[in-house]
């Protein structure tokens, strides 16, 4: 007997050079008032935008400084700002914290949600899940939403002129949503509450198949600053594919490796450069094929994602430490055991130490 299918979208997606133009036109659907949350820095960046489309619109954005963490005192605070305005949608402006935090807002108060991401560093823009964090800025955990947002605003120009590692880092965290896909296929995972479409598979499978192909030229092109059709590809990639892919389908140990990569000493690497290097050590365990690990590696050498740990900042870690970080990745819960048998720390142990040591076989 068949199972259900789920497929978990955004509302709508607009992707496109001067989108953000667009905005008091679409918040204006949602009432008069909206509560813009975003860095001082990242909102000061699109000020001149924002305002013009405020006021040819007839929409107030009532302007939040986002402190700079997911957590739960800011989250009560912005709530607190967003009831005595009486707003009537939530934006998250920026990166991926202060949108998830909006998201957040949103689903406490039943309101309507944006993501207008600044950078291509990661695919949280799509999600209806938020990952916290405490005050002291711990990881804590995802949070399921009961929706996703109802736009995503992708402005190409804007996201051109972000430093190029934040599109390096959404390419790292992109290019495993195949592997991972797969991997949760073969193990029959369900997502939230059922196995993957054809649809959410088939753009994991693309996800990867542009990454290859644009991937290098969409990097020339943020390091000009331009948004070109190559660009704009791969930031529809980063963010859209692998957002819809990772969300549909599951995610599997190379996003499970990166709580314990972290604590093993990646605390300055992005998201994406411990997913991209978390992918390395899900080839090793699961065994791959040759042809797999090579493009792979042969990837990561062209755009500058990780290819040993000492790229993410760890530092001959000794065995101990890569035993408790494999404890962690393991822990009950994980990701990790969305692979298609079973993952012990041992396992994963030995694969860490392995997959470090790949690139020196392949080059």
């Amino acid at each position: 007997m068949s199972q259900k299918r789920a497929l978990v979208l955004p509302g709508k997606i607009l992707l496109g050079r001067g989108t953000l133009s667009e905005i008091g036109e679409r918040a204006s659907e949602y009432g008069s008032k909206a509560l813009l949350i975003a860095h001082a820095e990242d909102r000061e960046r699109v000020r001149d935008i924002l305002d013009e489309s405020s006021a040819r619109c007839g929409v107030e954005f009532l302007y939040a400084d986002f402190p700079g963490e997911c957590c739960g005192s800011v989250v009560a605070d912005l709530k607190n700002f967003c009831v005595d305005a009486e707003a009537g949608l939530v934006i998250g402006l920026g990166g991926g914290k202060g949108i998830d935090t909006a998201k957040i807002i949103a689903d406490h108060l039943n309101l309507p949600m944006f993501s207008v991401p600044t950078t291509a560093a990661t695919d949280a823009p799509c999600s209806s899940l938020a990952i916290t964090y405490d005050e002291e800025h711990h990881f804590v955990g995802p949070v399921r939403l009961r929706r996703n947002p109802a736009l995503v605003l992708i402005d190409t120009d804007i996201i051109a002129k972000a430093p190029e590692r934040f599109l390096v880092s959404g390419m790292g965290d992109a290019f495993p949503t195949f592997f991972e896909a797969r991997a949760c296929r073969r193990a029959n995972i369900l997502n939230n509450g059922g196995l993957s479409s054809l649809c959410a598979y088939g753009l994991a499978e693309l996800c990867l198949k542009t990454l290859l192909e644009k991937g290098e030229e969409a990097l020339m092109a943020c390091r000009c600053n331009v948004a070109t059709p190559a660009f704009e590809d791969i930031v529809e990639v980063n963010i859209v594919m692998s957002g819809i892919g990772f969300e549909s389908v599951g995610v599997a140990a190379a996003h499970g490796l990166a709580g314990a990569l972290e604590s093993l000493g990646a605390t300055r690497a992005l998201h994406g450069e411990t997913v991209a290097f978390g992918a390395l050590v899900q080839f090793v365990l699961e065994n791959a094929p040759r042809d797999e690990i090579r493009t792979a590696l042969d990837f990561y050498r062209k755009v500058g994602l990780p290819l040993r740990l000492s790229d993410i900042g760890i530092e001959n870690p000794s065995r101990e430490a890569i035993e408790r970080a494999s404890e962690l990745a393991c822990a009950p819960g994980s990701v990790v055991h969305n692979m298609p048998f079973e993952v012990t720390p041992r396992m994963v142990a030995c694969a860490l130490v392995a997959a470090d040591k790949l690139a020196d076989i392949y080059f």
